[in-house]
């Protein structure tokens, strides 16, 4: 998680721009990886590419607020424990 602590970094204001695009291909690809028998090593690499891709944004200047708010959020419900 210490590289998704990095979200906080962004500054930028605007649109979440191509976060949004690089979580819904994340959302894709997780998808797909369980639905193909619980693929779950594939579930995970998507998850990841996603932290990379967002991390990728930051570093260029183009990851908003917005945009680490979605990535953020999209990892956290994908991969926070379940509470019974």
């Amino acid at each position: 998680m210490k590289r998704l602590g990095r979200l906080d970094e962004a500054a930028a204001d605007g649109p979440e721009g191509p976060a949004a695009a690089a979580a819904e291909d994340a959302r894709r690809a997780f998808d797909d990886a369980l639905a193909d028998d619980l693929n779950t090593p594939e579930a995970l690499a998507a998850v990841h590419g996603l932290v990379s891709r967002a991390n990728a944004l930051l570093a260029d200047g183009a990851l908003s607020r917005a945009g680490a708010a979605r990535v953020a959020n999209w990892v956290v419900a994908r991969t926070a424990p379940a509470h019974a």
